[in-house]
């Protein structure tokens, strides 16, 4: 399943999109603040399992994060929602 990720509350505003390739995603990087912004790389592939483990990983420090530095929060029903991958 194609998915993105959007970096603009970082002020940074770039994406990266992630579309399934057989048994890789190919990971595009696309800006849209800077037209002349350059990188090494804009496109990278990463295996199922690794972005699976990398994006895991992230959101299990993310959660321990908000769980101590908002130990209520973890409750909230949106939250809950989110932690379960329900989505109405």
């Amino acid at each position: 399943m194609p998915a993105e990720i959007e970096f603009y509350e970082q002020g940074v505003g770039r994406s990266i999109n992630f579309t399934p390739c057989k048994d890789i995603y190919v990971a595009t990087c696309t800006s849209a603040t800077m037209k002349c912004w350059k990188t090494d790389s804009f496109v990278e592939e990463i295996g199922h399992e690794e972005l699976y483990k990398i994006l895991s990983d992230i959101k299990d420090r993310f959660v321990g994060f908000m769980d101590c530095a908002a130990p209520g929060l973890i409750e909230h029903p949106w939250v809950k929602q989110w932690l379960k991958g329900v989505y109405e």
